[in-house]
C-alpha cells in the first residue's frame, strides 16, 4: 500500500472536482441543445391551442355572422353594345314581313274574286264554259292576219283575259274554236310557227314555256301588240310588256 501525502490528496481531489464540473457542463450543454432543437422543430404557434385561447383572440363582441336572408334581390342588367340596335332591326324586318304577307293575302283575295267573276261570266245557261257568254263590243269579220288584227283592235277596252281576246279574234275570221289555253301547241291548227325575230302584223304571240305557256297576244306591228288580261282590260302595249318572256309565234 502506497502512502499518500496530503498534498497528493489535495491534487487528486482538485482533479476529480474538475472532471465532475466538466462532465456537468457537458451534460447541461446537451440538455440545452435538445431544448433548442425542440423549440426549432416545434414552434409555439404550431401547437394546438385550447378553445379558451381562440375565444380570447376573437371575443364574442367582435364575432360576426353573415346572413343572406335579408338581402334584397336585384335584377341583373347586362349592357351589351348593339343589342337595342339589333332589336330595332328585327322589329323592322318583322314589320316588313308582315306587310309583305298582308299584301300577298290581298293579291290572292283579288285573284280569287277575279277568277270567280271570270267563271261567272263564262258560264252560259247550258253549263258550258265559253268566252262568248259575255256580251262584248261587235268584232268585225275579216279574213287572214289582217282580219285577226282588226278583230283584236276592235276589242280594246273590253274586260277579258288574254285567251278570250284571241278566241274572239279567231272566231271573227271564221274559225270554230272553243276555250283555248296559253300553250303554243293549242294554236298549231290555226297556222304555222315562225321565228319571234321576224314577226308580222296579225301573228299570235305565245309567252312562257312551251308545255303550258303563260300569256297570249296578237302582234300589231312596230313592236306593239294587243293584250288581254292587263289592268284596264284589253290594251295596246309593247311586245315585251308581258310578265313572261316571248317564246313563240303562230302566223295564219
Amino acid at each position: 500500500m502506497t502512502n499518500t501525502t496530503g498534498t497528493e490528496l489535495a491534487i487528486r481531489s482538485t482533479t476529480s472536482e474538475s472532471k465532475t464540473k466538466k462532465i456537468s457542463r457537458t451534460v447541461f450543454a446537451g440538455v440545452m441543445s435538445m431544448g433548442l432543437i425542440g423549440t426549432v422543430a416545434f414552434p409555439a404557434f404550431a401547437a394546438a391551442q385550447p378553445d379558451d385561447v381562440v375565444a380570447s383572440v376573437a371575443p364574442a363582441t367582435q364575432t360576426q355572422q353573415f346572413r343572406t336572408d335579408n338581402i334584397e334581390a336585384v335584377p341583373l342588367v347586362v349592357d351589351v353594345p348593339g343589342v337595342e340596335e339589333d332589336q330595332e332591326v328585327i322589329k323592322q324586318e318583322l314589320a316588313e314581313a308582315q306587310e309583305a304577307a298582308d299584301a300577298l293575302r290581298e293579291e290572292e283575295a283579288q285573284a280569287e274574286v277575279a277568277a270567280e267573276a271570270i267563271e261567272a261570266r263564262n258560264v252560259d245557261p247550258t253549263g258550258a264554259v265559253t268566252s262568248e257568254s259575255v256580251i262584248y263590243n261587235d268584232v268585225p269579220s275579216g279574213a287572214g292576219a289582217q282580219g285577226l288584227l282588226a278583230a283584236a283592235i276592235a276589242q280594246l277596252g273590253d274586260q277579258q283575259d288574254c285567251t278570250a281576246l284571241v278566241e274572239r279574234s279567231l272566231r271573227a275570221i271564221g274559225f270554230n274554236v272553243g276555250d283555248l289555253g296559253t300553250a303554243i301547241w293549242q294554236y298549231d291548227p290555226f297556222g304555222t310557227r315562225v321565228s319571234i325575230d321576224a314577226l308580222a302584223p296579225g301573228d299570235i304571240l305565245i309567252y312562257g314555256n312551251a308545255r303550258s305557256g303563260a300569256h297570249v297576244a296578237i302582234y300589231e306591228g312596230n313592236g306593239m301588240a294587243i293584250h288581254g288580261g292587263f289592268p284596264g282590260g284589253t290594251v295596246r302595249a309593247g311586245v315585251h310588256a308581258a310578265w313572261e318572256p316571248l317564246t313563240g309565234a303562230i302566223r295564219l
